[in-house]
């Protein structure tokens, strides 16, 4: 990757350059509180990997894909953990504060759609933060997650259809004022006493 340049300094310029984009990626995955450290595993993880880097893809997408599967095995970990222990759940963000001014609709609007991205399967996690977050191309996408070009479509086709069903079941998504999209998570429904 980096020719005549030293390893070290190899790896200190790619953080350099991407750990910004790394971390993002990351607290999109698996939240913030998380990202900081996973963010230092995928540095370590790609200095060890320098000799397996294929110049036909980017840095930043060789690093997206081992942020991505760093990401997923976090993920995998943490579900194993909470369905042995539901009480290891981390606590839901709860995004219905209703502050009059546009910028806290639009984090609102924001936080709503990753809460509800966060509950998607792995994989269609992965590739809308890829593509709708993070704005790769589906060709970067795909590459970042290492599957063909047809597979990371058929993800994304995915994805955005199961958000779409979560947004509509649990969401009210209107366009307001400003026509910019807002989504507020819906009032659960009132429990009806049984007819007798």
């Amino acid at each position: 990757m980096g020719g005549t340049m030293p390893e070290g300094a190899l790896v200190e310029e790619l953080y350099r350059r991407h750990e910004r984009g790394v971390r993002r990626l990351l607290a999109r995955m698996v939240g913030e509180h998380d990202a900081e450290d996973l963010t230092h595993d995928v540095f370590e993880r790609a200095q060890r990997a320098l000799g397996t880097y294929r110049a036909e893809s980017r840095p930043a997408t060789w690093l997206y894909r081992i942020a991505t599967h760093v990401a997923i095995d976090l993920l995998r970990n943490r579900a194993v953990r909470e369905r042995e222990d539901p009480s290891v759940a981390a606590p839901s963000s709860d995004a219905r504060d209703f502050a009059p001014d546009r910028e806290a609709v639009r984090r609102r609007t924001r936080a709503c759609i990753l809460e509800l991205i966060a509950r998607l399967p792995v994989n269609q996690r992965a590739v809308l933060v890829f593509s709708e977050i993070r704005g790769l191309s589906d060709r970067e996408a795909a590459e970042a997650l290492g599957i063909t070009l047809s597979s990371a479509k058929i993800q994304l086709h995915r994805a955005r259809k199961a958000l779409r069903a979560l947004m509509t079941c649990e969401c009210s998504v209107y366009r307001d004022e400003w026509t910019e999209l807002v989504c507020e998570r819906a009032a659960p429904a009132p429990v009806l006493p049984a007819a007798s």
